[in-house]
């Protein structure tokens, strides 16, 4: 289900239609990608003062990134938003606030580090036409191991998770 919001253009345009904007960004694969998750991880790692930034997960969806990190204070996590769309949820930096979900063990990340562009291609190669990508989350999984990426394709029906591995191949029975 979409929502459809109504915004009035600064510009005197018009009104600007979300559900239009959110149908036009599935049509061209779902509007997830690295220069966003780039973007977002420089802005936490700008602001926090971390260098490398140490992140439990990073989940990109449309125009939003939310990235999960150890808590300043040492007990827990902390999860900033980043986004750079009023049109869904508002533009540049926001948080901390504390999730509630478990997550795996943390691991160092920058910018460029992360090629999200061609996890979603390899996704969306695997999952057939007609599929956008809902969201991009890469971590640990809970278990232990390499950080992962699951990119959750969608054709209206509902979000299927794809497993990427590093070298940017679909895993076939990846953590689900």
């Amino acid at each position: 289900m979409v929502a459809t919001v109504a915004l009035t253009s600064c510009v005197g345009i018009g009104a600007v239609d979300r559900g239009r904007v959110t149908a036009e960004a599935q049509q061209r694969g779902g509007g997830v990608t690295t220069a966003l998750v780039d973007e977002a991880i420089a802005a936490v790692a700008a602001e926090t003062g971390a260098d490398p930034l140490v992140v439990h997960a990073v989940t990109a969806t449309l125009a939003r990134v939310t990235v999960v990190v150890p808590a300043a204070d040492g007990a827990g996590r902390e999860a900033w938003t980043y986004g750079t769309s009023g049109l869904y949820g508002g533009r540049g930096l926001e948080g901390p606030d504390r999730p509630d979900e478990p997550g795996g063990e943390p691991f160092p990340v920058a910018v460029g580090d992360l090629d999200v562009d061609g996890a979603t291609a390899a996704a969306r190669a695997a999952a057939g036409p007609g599929l956008w990508v809902a969201s991009v989350t890469i971590g640990r999984p809970a278990t232990g191991g390499e950080p992962a990426t699951t990119v959750a394709v969608d054709d209206g029906s509902g979000p299927t998770p794809v497993v990427i591995d590093a070298d940017g191949a679909v895993v076939p029975e990846g953590p689900r």
